[in-house]
């Protein structure tokens, strides 16, 4: 995000969680997987 900031550039971050169902039972168990991080930048014209 620094590097979009220092050349004056637009920026978002967005953080994307994912979970797997695992059944449980008759039940559905949400497991946690690690966090993904999109990050974009636009160069102003």
């Amino acid at each position: 995000m620094i590097f979009f900031k220092k050349k004056g550039w637009e920026r978002e971050l967005v953080q994307v969680n994912l979970s797997k169902a695992k059944c449980v039972g008759e039940l559905s168990l949400l497991s946690a997987n690690n966090p993904v991080f999109i990050i974009s930048g636009t160069k102003p014209q």
